[in-house]
């Protein structure tokens, strides 16, 4: 069993982290799990990129199994005690500083938060199932790696990264599976990267109710928010969000309800771009 040292955390993450300390313990998945597992999530790409079922048994058997705890968001704080022993030999092939764990989430909604120079942290989250990378321990000062947290109940699996490397080579299917969850990201943080800047409120706004509605949409969404927690989240005043919201009112683009917005998506779209200079 890993036993990892997570932060309850209070919304929104990021950029306050507070709460008090839980325990999430990760447990080594044995055969009947490796066998539930495969069974039940068989259609996440990274999965079904494998073609040899006795290859996923086996990097399954492997790795480490855990569910969030119920709450708020959890936020992995350090590194966890026991990986040392989960990853044994391998650690001596490899600094530190250097390590990255592979890790999926099946299900729930995983944030991130990069540390920049601009008004708030750079933030972003997806939903599951996404496969990112853990560092578990502290890299150089050139590099600079995100915050992560997970809501609760999310469920996941940690890859010990010599065999997921040994299996991804027997099967090169998945190297496809990998880069298009890494594009998932990229595209992620950079659908979100405006809304943490300098431009005017009415356009970080705009750009933060983009990131909450359906990336094809062309009709009306329900973005079922408060303004205080938009607030939070754009890291401004309540009376500075105020103007923003009274901006897109008077553009037709929303319509204000008790704790939700309504996105006109086709004129918020039209919006962003007639101000994409900011």
């Amino acid at each position: 069993m890993l036993i990892v040292s997570v932060r309850e955390t209070t919304k929104p993450f990021p950029p306050r982290i507070i709460g008090r300390r839980i325990i999430l313990t990760l447990d080594l998945t044995d055969s009947a799990l490796a066998d539930k597992l495969l069974s039940k999530y068989s259609d996440i790409p990274l999965f079904k990129s494998i073609e040899n079922p006795d290859d996923a048994r086996d990097l399954l058997m492997s790795s480490l199994y855990g569910v969030a705890p119920e709450g708020e968001m959890s936020e992995l704080s350090e590194a966890p005690a026991g990986m040392e022993s989960f990853l044994g030999d391998y650690l001596a092939t490899i600094k530190l500083e250097e390590l990255l764990i592979p890790a999926i989430m099946l299900e729930g909604t995983l944030h991130f938060s990069f540390p920049s120079g601009m008004s708030a942290p750079i933030t972003a989250q997806t939903d599951g199932p996404i496969l990112s990378y853990l560092a578990p321990f502290a890299r150089d000062a050139q590099t600079v790696n995100p915050r992560m947290a997970v809501t609760p109940l999310s469920k996941g699996i940690v890859f010990h990264p010599q065999k997921f490397k040994e299996v991804t080579y027997a099967n090169p299917k998945m190297f496809d599976a990998i880069l298009d969850d890494r594009e998932k990201i990229l595209s992620m943080l950079l659908r979100y990267l405006p809304i943490n800047s300098h431009a005017p409120i009415g356009y970080r706004l705009a750009r933060f109710l983009l990131a909450q509605i359906p990336e094809n949409c062309t009709g009306k969404e329900s973005v079922v928010m408060t303004q205080d927690e938009i607030a939070r989240r754009l890291n401004c005043s309540r009376a500075t969000l105020a103007k923003g919201v009274s901006l897109l009112y008077s553009k037709g683009i929303i319509q204000t309800g008790h704790g939700k917005i309504s996105v006109n998506s086709s004129k918020l779209k039209t919006y962003i771009q007639k101000n994409q200079t900011y």
